[in-house]
């Protein structure tokens, strides 16, 4: 879980691994920065969000 109030978060990933994001978001967001999820991949991480007045980058 990251949560973000009146700031924000990089989070950065190698490419073999996928993500699977559930948020929830108040003036703020989520940004998925040029990832695609590959199916050959067995990793996943599982995000969940709480964005107010923030934000989360994932590079």
């Amino acid at each position: 879980m990251i949560s973000t109030l009146f700031g924000g978060v990089d989070l950065y990933l190698p490419d073999d691994v996928n993500i699977q994001i559930q948020s929830s978001n108040f003036l703020g967001g989520v940004d998925l920065h040029k990832r695609e999820n590959k199916i050959e991949n067995t990793k996943v991480i599982y995000l969940n969000a709480r964005c107010i007045f923030g934000g989360i980058n994932i590079k």
